[in-house]
């Protein structure tokens, strides 16, 4: 049944709708990425201790599975879907994104701390120790770093530096 492509799709769809993925890169000096996800530098990216506790492990304590991206010319291709491994099936993308360096953490719809009224939104906690880093953008307005600095005020994150991006000359 699952030969034809439009039955992949449904399959794919169905084996997602319980899974939440946070997809993270490696490194925060690709200009791809500022310009992509941002919003052309305006914006702003956390680092994380991807090791913490609340990152590395569900609410109930069993560690999060988390995988480096495979970047492949073609998609994975096996006899059945049930032959693909989860890397194959969740962690594959073209090799046209692989300067994203792009790591995926894995878990559960059920793991969610809470859920937005209408079930689209799915929250995580995650603690302020997990959080290292605050770099703010190359052409992101004043505002925009005085509200990080602002939140960056609360003792929970002290420990967090502030860096700001920089055109190189």
């Amino acid at each position: 049944i699952l030969e034809s492509p439009e039955s992949r799709d449904w399959a794919q769809r169905e084996k997602s709708k319980s899974l939440v993925v946070l997809s993270v890169a490696e490194g925060a000096d690709n200009l791809l990425m500022w310009a992509h996800y941002a919003q052309q530098h305006e914006g702003f990216v956390f680092g994380f201790d991807i090791e913490h506790p609340s990152l590395a492990n569900r609410k109930d304590g069993m560690p999060r599975y988390c995988s480096n991206v495979t970047y492949a010319r073609e998609r994975p291709a096996r006899a059945s879907l049930s032959d693909l491994s989860v890397e194959q099936f969740f962690a594959t993308k073209s090799d046209n994104w692989a300067y994203e360096q792009e790591w995926r953490l894995f878990d559960g719809v059920v793991h969610a701390d809470s859920t937005s009224a209408d079930g689209t939104v799915l929250l995580f906690n995650v603690s302020p120790n997990a959080v290292r880093q605050v770099i703010v953008g190359c052409r992101a307005a004043k505002s925009t770093e005085d509200a990080v600095r602002e939140v960056l005020k609360q003792p929970d994150y002290a420990h967090v530096r502030l860096e700001r991006a920089v055109l190189d000359e």
